[in-house]
């Protein structure tokens, strides 16, 4: 089992963070709020909303992929995040995030830190998540 749980960490750290990002009505009031958020909803294993904080080209699969990969998941937890505004225009950002993870599955825990770089851009004077996170 072990074996598929890394294989399913790995694919599940992609699709979340990835490109699995959030959706439509998302975006607090700036681009570290969206990531934030997105998060969140994460780790509360809440499929549509981290769609939310997604563009509409990326959220349909993104909602999927969180849909499938929560399903195996028993729990989520993100904690010491920290983000900072690596770029930022009038209608595009890019944030790095660190975080803590711990993802319980298969009775197994498993606990890493991870580093993201994630682009957003603003649609309809919202942040959304636009692109896959970069490893």
């Amino acid at each position: 089992m072990k074996g598929w749980f890394k294989v399913l960490l790995v694919l599940t750290l992609v699709a979340l963070v990835g490109g699995v990002v959030i959706g439509c009505s998302g975006g607090g009031s700036g681009p570290e709020a969206t990531v934030k958020d997105m998060f969140k909803a994460m780790a509360a294993k809440n499929a549509d909303k981290v769609g939310s904080y997604c563009t509409e080209d990326i959220r349909e699969d993104v909602v999927s992929t969180m849909e499938s990969a929560f399903t195996l998941i028993d729990s989520i937890k993100i904690t010491n995040m920290k983000t900072s505004v690596a770029s930022q225009t009038e209608d595009t950002a890019t944030v790095d995030a660190e975080y803590d993870l711990e993802m319980k599955a298969f009775g197994q825990t498993n606990k890493e830190h991870q580093s993201d770089t994630i682009d957003l851009v603003k649609v309809d004077g919202k942040w959304l998540i636009s692109e896959p996170v970069e490893e």
